[in-house]
């Protein structure tokens, strides 16, 4: 007789589902961003990570995820710190700048502000503040409370000032009272309207007061608590890039960092242009 056999199949386990794809980091060695832009220009929109930060001022972090799309020129304020290290601020964000009225030469003195209660105090001041923030006024109509005032020169001893809040100047006598703080987070102004309004601002120490809106969230923590010097105006040349949140960033083509290409990305080049034309907008766009 022969031997049977069961006609039952075995059942074989499920195939593991297929790994995502991740993109390997090419074997060739990192370049710096500048060279990264010259290489690449032609090709974009290009994927990159940043591989290594080698600034203490910078918004990237190793790992993060860029999409190169363009390049631009863009109006900015260069600082220092007191470390020496330049660092460049859209001209147009809502990052805003407290001017530090040292004449002590003490900045826990600076930082809590001086005041003045009368026009005359300001006056015979012998180091003249640049900006006053009213923060109280008696029975003198001449300035009104959260005034601000950029003081320009004393002409016959009135001390004339331009008010920023009603645009207008103004000649303030001697005997005009109420309380007028040089608080440094008390009269920061708008970088455009510093540089509009505001005379002798280069070589100036101020306190960086950041704005409301996402293109200053970068800014290095130790620059809202130490001076910096308004050190002058320029252009900087910008990496128009999305994050891989889609958040547009205008990187300076000089950042300290170096990147790799990930891989060209056809589908990137693929988004509208008015969502591009859009994310200019200094408000929408974050300034790295």
């Amino acid at each position: 007789t022969g031997m049977a056999y069961s006609c039952e199949q075995k059942t074989r386990p499920a195939p593991p589902p297929p790994r995502p794809y991740i993109p390997r980091l090419p074997q060739k060695a990192d370049v710096a961003l500048h060279e990264f832009v010259s290489l690449h220009f032609n090709s974009f929109p290009v994927q990159f990570v940043v591989t290594r930060c080698c600034d203490n001022a910078v918004s990237v972090s190793l790992g993060d995820h860029f999409v190169a799309r363009s390049t631009d020129t863009i109006d900015a304020i260069f600082l220092k710190d007191s470390a020496g290290n330049e660092f460049s601020l859209l001209q147009h964000s809502d990052a805003q700048l407290g001017f530090v009225y040292d004449p002590h030469d003490s900045l826990s003195e600076a930082y809590l502000g001086f005041e003045f209660d009368t026009a005359e105090d300001v006056i015979n001041a012998d180091v003249k503040p640049k900006l006053l923030r009213v923060t109280k006024t008696e029975k003198d109509k001449s300035v009104e409370k959260d005034e601000l005032l950029v003081v320009r020169k004393v002409k016959r001893n009135r001390l004339k000032v331009y008010s920023i809040t009603k645009n207008t100047e103004k000649k303030l006598s001697k005997s005009c009272k109420g309380c007028f703080t040089t608080a440094p987070y008390k009269v920061a102004l708008p970088l455009s309207d510093l540089i509009d309004h505001v005379p002798n601002v280069f070589q100036s120490k101020a306190v960086l007061v950041l704005g409301t809106a996402s293109n200053t969230s970068h800014v290095p923590r130790h620059w809202v608590s130490e001076p910096v010097t308004v050190f002058r105006r320029g252009q900087e040349n910008v990496l128009v890039a999305q994050r891989t949140t889609g958040e547009w960033v205008n990187i300076p083509v000089s950042l300290n960092i170096y990147v790799q290409v990930l891989y060209h990305n056809q589908e990137a080049s693929k988004a509208p242009e008015q969502s591009m034309c859009e994310a200019l907008v200094p408000s929408r766009t974050r300034w790295v």
